[in-house]
């Protein structure tokens, strides 16, 4: 699973959005790679802190490498490159809503072996994810898997587009499952401060044998 922490593209969860998933994705048999993704820099940040879309673009791009670096890699880490997947939350969320959407098959051709290996991830968890922009032009029946989870009373990325994105996805076909939290707020992570949200990952898990990602326990 190809980890993609949260942090507006200015700073990295990378604890509680990425180190921590990976530990528990391991217990479930799974393979974790956390992407320390490029950042925007301060001095390019505008006024109100946002980043702007032409320093995003570069960001985005790291998605789609990290998955042809993984499957680049699968014979020698271990990994089966027909189950790479990707997961994000937050910002990360967006980049692997982005990565699951903007994929090729790879360019048999280029001397770089990363390069020649496909972009295209096998599944993807977006939790809490900011929805970018248009994403509903891009889904088509080869888009992914998608697992998706969102809190009612999240402020800072709505679930009501969550639910417009799973609706998108539902009318191209596209294997999907939603789990909207009454309460939860937003960057629950693993949901370890309790509620309903610390569901979630045991339903991610469910979702992950019905896709025969990992086995039966």
């Amino acid at each position: 699973m190809v980890i993609f922490p949260g942090g507006g593209f200015r700073r990295l969860a990378i604890d509680k959005e990425g180190l921590e998933i990976a530990r528990r994705l391991n217990e479930a048999g799974m393979t974790g790679v956390v992407v320390k993704y490029r950042l925007c820099p301060e001095q390019q940040q505008t006024a109100e802190g946002r980043v702007p879309d032409s320093v995003r673009a570069a960001i985005l791009a790291d998605g789609p490498r990290a998955v042809r670096l993984v499957r680049a890699n699968a014979e020698a880490w271990g990994i089966d490159p027909q189950r790479i997947g990707v997961i994000g939350f937050s910002a990360g969320g967006y980049m692997a809503a982005w990565t699951a959407t903007h994929y090729d098959s790879g360019q048999p051709e280029a001397e770089d072996p990363v390069v020649r290996a496909s972009s295209r991830p096998d599944f993807a968890g977006l939790i809490y994810p900011a929805v970018p922009a248009g994403i509903d032009t891009v889904i088509s029946a080869d888009t992914p898997p998608v697992f998706l989870v969102n809190a009612n009373d999240d402020q800072t990325t709505p679930a009501v587009k969550a639910i417009a994105l799973h609706g998108a996805l539902s009318a191209a076909g596209v294997t999907t499952e939603m789990h909207i939290f009454t309460r939860g707020g937003h960057g629950f992570g693993l949901g370890v401060d309790g509620g309903a949200v610390t569901a979630w990952p045991g339903l991610f898990e469910a979702w992950l044998r019905e896709q025969g990602v990992i086995g039966e326990k």
